[in-house]
């Protein structure tokens, strides 16, 4: 796993920890005694891995069009 450190902040004293949801991204931020923040923000984006057609009459869901290749993640 690949590890980032922040120097900036080393050492400092955590006041407190808040999170929230603002449009769509997630964003947590470290309080510091010294009136300093450090904040981190997420976004979440929703995309198409897929679309097909298909025949479920039978129940075996055969394929009748691939219309877009799955998407490696």
């Amino acid at each position: 796993m690949r590890r980032r450190k922040y120097a900036e902040v080393r050492g400092k004293v955590v006041d407190y920890i808040d999170h929230f949801i603002d449009d769509g991204v997630i964003c947590m931020n470290g309080c510091f005694k010294d009136k300093t923040l450090f904040s981190f923000r997420f976004a979440c984006d929703l995309s198409v891995v897929g679309a097909d057609l298909y025949d479920w009459k039978t129940g075996n869901y055969g394929i009748i069009r691939d219309y877009m290749k799955p998407i490696p993640r």
